[in-house]
């Protein structure tokens, strides 16, 4: 139950692939049809290989949502819609406005803050390129998210509904996420592929302080999707549920007497209120917001320990900043 590696379904043989591809078919308004169903359709009823009954359909039904502006006449029509650019615009800036702008965009800001603290000499066009940075790990973040809730089947994110819960999107979010990551992608290589790294020594030591902060922001993230208030965090907790190896759970397996372990097997993993409730009371039996707590303030202590004895050339205060922004975070 808590193996971090679960099976994968294999995948079908390439003949048997084909064949399912050949008769089934995605557009953006139906899920995939079976296979005898579209074999049943005339070939001079189709088009672009495509049933000439759901083109027509789809042609005339007005989304909003409409993802791709490719304009390439080698695709099947249904492939091939016709997006304005004020239309794609819209739509681009819906999304990462209903998913970011109700964030802290905490890793954005700091972002502008590091590189103050850093440069003496701020120049109008640099501090440009540095918000550019901060929002391309806005956007990742928001990535992250969206495909995060979409595997957890979440339903609240930052004190709204989640993105892929919303009428008009569902699993398309997936495709909108994609959309997220490229983006990023896109501004990195604009606007920072000239960038050579000076400090080899001064890096190492950054990334290890990140990664230490990272891991930390995990843990407390784990104890606030349990013990965190909803109406504070903005989200519904569901690592019990979705049977997480989460810091709790690792913690708890390893004080657990053999009753206590049943319980958690019995329990965790399950969607039940009751078993849910079971897990969370034998959380508390075994201490660990007490342990947690202990946790909390030891890292913090050793983090910035940590962070006193880097070499020059690592942001100490910009490390310093992030460390006591997330100690004892509530959200």
């Amino acid at each position: 139950m808590f193996s971090l590696i679960k099976k994968i379904p294999r995948m079908p043989n390439a003949n048997k692939l084909f064949s399912i591809l050949a008769g089934r078919y995605i557009s953006s308004g139906e899920i995939l049809q079976n296979s005898e169903q579209v074999n049943k359709v005339k070939v001079k009823e189709r088009i672009g290989g495509l049933p000439s009954d759901l083109v027509n359909q789809q042609k005339l039904k007005k989304t909003s949502r409409t993802l791709s502006t490719l304009q390439n006449n080698s695709l099947p029509i249904a492939t091939r819609l016709a997006v304005s650019p004020n239309e794609s615009r819209d739509f681009m800036t819906l999304y990462p406005e209903y998913n970011i702008t109700q964030g802290k965009k905490f890793r954005g800001l700091l972002t502008v803050l590091t590189y103050k603290n850093l440069v003496k000499d701020i120049t109008p066009e640099n501090l440009k390129l540095t918000r550019i940075l901060g929002w391309c790990l806005e956007l990742l973040q928001c990535f992250f998210i969206l495909t995060d809730d979409i595997m957890d089947n979440s339903t609240t994110r930052r004190g709204q509904t989640c993105w892929h819960k919303l009428d008009n999107v569902g699993l398309v979010a997936f495709n909108d996420s994609i959309m997220l990551e490229s983006s990023v992608y896109v501004l990195l290589k604009k606007y920072f592929s000239n960038l050579e790294l000076k400090d080899a020594e001064a890096f190492r030591q950054t990334k290890l302080i990140a990664m230490e902060i990272g891991h930390f922001f995990q843990v407390q993230d784990d104890f606030l999707d349990c013990f965190g208030k909803p109406e504070v965090t903005g989200k519904l907790g569901t690592d019990i549920q979705d049977n997480k190896c989460s810091w709790l759970a690792v913690v708890c397996m390893q004080r657990a007497n053999d009753n206590q372990k049943a319980t958690m097997l019995e329990c965790y993993g399950k969607n039940e209120p009751e078993k849910v409730a079971r897990v969370k009371e034998l959380y508390k039996t075994l201490g660990l917001p007490n342990t947690y707590a202990d946790y909390e303030q030891e890292s913090y202590n050793m983090i910035k320990t940590h962070i006193q004895q880097t070499s020059r050339g690592v942001p100490q205060e910009t490390f310093l900043e992030i460390l006591n922004k997330i100690h004892q975070r509530s959200a």
